[in-house]
């Protein structure tokens, strides 16, 4: 991988590695003597995040725009300071009579490539390094083999991955999906399953920047998995947030008072036996002063995959509701998008219909915090026909239910449209904060930007991207 330095308009003198560490000290929080010029940027503390503002910082200080895969690559404070000083002519030169040069620095550094079927195994233990969920091979593969669109783009590459020697240290997933939008469709990239090792986390931004310049054909990005690390390397980079519905806070019920507060004590790290009293008090609690959870007067069919009363659904809702920008829900992609979620019997998904055409529906998904014993519901997705009236309260009343029925912790929902979310907060109890906000996305199309200016053609909910796959 080869980086240009690009000179800024305005010449600047060169800094000293004193005036170097002083802009590492700002940066890090650490005591500028204890930056020592063997001292790497890993034990600084420089992420993705920090080597934005880093690149940020060093153009203002040397007048030199370094490249992001040109600093990812630095291993010391010392190949720092000797790359700013150099310029781009008599650099190298410099560079190789101290033995340690720009080009040196790239060939031992990580590649980055396309990703391969055949990496399963090594991207499946970077996974389990970095504390995320890993899907067994059939699962994983599903999500590109049996995808209707995928198939339809054989070329598309599933996704890139950071190779350092043998090692799978970095990967960020490609899932193609459609959306759909005033009767045309839109190709679009869902990101999956982002991870990379502590010490190529620079590196972050070079996939991120490979996903959205490698797809001429993608009109659309959206990332629905964000964490508190990635939604700010994503702030920082100009990718938008959603701007229609709440990604940072939810609204739930309990439904099981003593599992959640045994799951909340063990987050906290507090003794279980505290359970025998929190757990009556806040049932109580929640009786005496919070509302009673919805009643459930529609009658409703619990579905075990979708047929083709869904594509009736689909087409009339695509008609009715043309103007929204509405990921594609055919039969087809719905059986695909929560197949092994049905199969495990993660997922319910519930009808309201009239002379068996169906006017509502709403699917939940089993997304337990395992790590804290959490079992754990979400309303993932619902639709309705317009006119056909409160559908929603029903289906959250059997959704609760159905928790209680089976010992579930809680239900949650959040994210969705206003007129949809405003009446799960007004019946749910309970609110609480998300680590980070979760949506984002990325129009690429110039056309479809003017498009979507509206924010009130977004409908958005779980189901778009990966954040229920």
């Amino acid at each position: 991988m080869h980086s240009t330095i690009e000179s800024s308009t305005t010449p600047t003198s060169k800094p000293s590695n004193g005036t170097l560490r002083l802009l590492l000290s700002r940066i890090t929080g650490r005591p500028a003597q204890e930056i020592g010029p063997d001292a790497s940027p890993r034990e600084l503390g420089i992420d993705s995040l920090l080597t934005l503002e880093l690149q940020e910082e060093l153009r203002g200080l040397s007048g030199k725009l370094i490249p992001v895969e040109t600093l990812v690559q630095v291993k010391s404070v010392g190949e720092l300071e000797l790359l700013i000083q150099s310029d781009a002519s008599s650099g190298l030169s410099r560079a190789k009579a101290n033995e340690t040069t720009v080009a040196t620095i790239a060939c031992r550094s990580a590649e980055v490539r396309e990703a391969e079927f055949a990496d399963y195994e090594k991207i499946a233990a970077l996974l389990v390094r970095n504390g995320l969920a890993v899907k067994g091979r059939e699962q994983w593969e599903h999500l590109w083999r049996n995808s209707p669109v995928y198939q339809q783009h054989s070329d598309w590459p599933i996704g890139w991955v950071v190779e350092n020697g043998q090692e799978i240290v970095g990967f960020l997933g490609n899932i193609p999906l459609k959306y759909y939008f005033k009767g045309r469709q839109i190709l679009a990239s869902g990101l999956h399953a982002f991870a990379l090792d502590s010490a190529h986390r620079g590196l972050g931004l070079v996939l991120l920047d490979g996903l959205i310049g490698s797809a001429p054909a993608v009109e659309y990005f959206v990332g629905s998995t964000a964490n508190a690390n990635s939604s700010k390397v994503l702030d920082r980079l100009g990718i938008g947030r959603m701007p229609v519905g709440d990604w940072e806070s939810s609204s739930f019920w309990i439904t099981n008072y003593d599992g959640f507060v045994c799951s909340a004590l063990s987050k906290r790290g507090w003794p279980a036996l505290l359970s025998g009293v929190a757990s009556p008090a806040l049932k109580v609690y929640d009786k005496v002063l919070k509302n009673p959870w919805p009643y459930q007067r529609l009658a409703l069919i619990q579905q075990t995959t979708f047929g083709e009363s869904f594509d009736g659904f689909w087409q009339e809702l695509l008609e009715a509701r043309s103007v929204l920008f509405l990921a594609n829900r055919s039969s087809e992609t719905l059986n695909w998008h929560f197949r092994h979620s049905l199969a495990l019997g993660r997922a319910w998904v519930v009808t309201h219909e009239v002379n068996s055409r169906i006017i509502a529906y709403g699917v939940f998904q089993r997304q337990d915090y395992e790590e804290v014993g959490l079992q754990r519901i979400r309303l993932v997705d619902y639709q309705a026909l317009p006119g056909t009236g409160d559908t929603l309260t029903s289906i959250l009343a059997w959704g609760l239910n159905e928790c209680r029925a089976q010992g579930i912790h809680m239900l949650e929902a959040f994210g969705f449209h206003p007129e949809k979310q405003q009446i799960i907060d007004r019946l749910a109890p309970h609110r609480r904060k998300l680590t980070a906000w979760t949506y984002f996305h990325k129009i690429a199309s110039s056309t479809l930007q003017q498009e979507l200016r509206d924010a009130s053609v977004f409908d958005p909910c779980q189901y778009d991207g990966d954040a229920s796959l």
